[in-house]
């Protein structure tokens, strides 16, 4: 039995945590958060015949119920604290990688409506000139042209990690949003202008639910912060 603890002890120490700087080590930090939580598994498995012996053993097994908890919890913590400082470092770099898709989906657009305003304006200069030469017809037809302009960029793909499929189970992407009253004055004031009258009693809950279903997004509404945060959530197999 004292062999198969120090097996897993062994286990344990292969894992030290190292940071998430790309797809690569996201994969491995992932295979190793899963691996954990299969050696977690094993600790569990391992532990559950001595807890129903220690049980059975009635009074006098009391202290030694408590010596195994307090060991199952000691290499339980180990691996918890691993496995969430591998997540932490998955989390830190799914989110940068949104930040940058967002700016980089900001910086196409602004450039899109640029291209798009000089368009326009090349087509005014037209429409001025085929005014001065009096021609009427042409200039209409230009101006109904110069109205089918729209800024149009091409959107920038979301961070979607794929699916992490391991022998001991898999991992894939959950986005949550976050809501933030930053200004509650200017909060309950856009509420009274627009009748949200089931909101003057600041529910969290409910003014995220809100959110979610009309699709707003960051400074939106007045005095509300609303942010996207992805992270991995984890599936075991058995």
């Amino acid at each position: 039995m004292e062999n198969r603890e120090l097996q897993i002890q062994k286990e344990v120490k292969e894992f030290q945590p190292f940071p998430v700087i790309d797809e690569e080590t996201r994969d491995m930090a992932t295979h190793a958060v899963i691996q954990l939580k299969s050696v977690r598994k094993k600790i569990i498995e391992y532990w559950s015949g001595p807890k129903e012996k220690a049980k059975q053993a009635k009074q006098k097994a009391i202290e030694s119920l408590k010596e195994v908890c307090k060991k199952e919890d000691e290499m339980l913590g180990i691996v918890d604290r691993i496995a969430e400082q591998f997540d932490d470092e998955i989390k830190a770099y799914l989110n940068l990688q949104e930040k940058k898709r967002i700016e980089e989906q900001r910086k196409r657009d602004e450039e899109a409506r640029k291209q798009a305003e000089e368009e326009k304006e090349k087509i005014d200069n037209e429409i001025e000139e085929l005014l001065e030469q009096g021609k009427i017809e042409q200039a209409v037809e230009k101006d109904q042209e110069k109205e089918t302009i729209k800024p149009v960029s091409e959107p920038v793909a979301p961070v979607i990690p794929k699916k992490i499929h391991t022998d001991h189970g898999m991992a894939y992407q959950k986005r949550e949003t976050i809501v933030t009253l930053k200004d509650p004055a200017k909060f309950f004031k856009f509420c009274a202008k627009n009748n949200l009258i089931h909101f003057w009693e600041y529910k969290p809950g409910r003014v995220k639910s809100w959110v979610k279903e009309h699709g707003h997004k960051g400074d939106d509404i007045p005095g509300l912060l609303i942010e996207e945060e992805i992270s991995q959530q984890y599936r075991n197999v058995g």
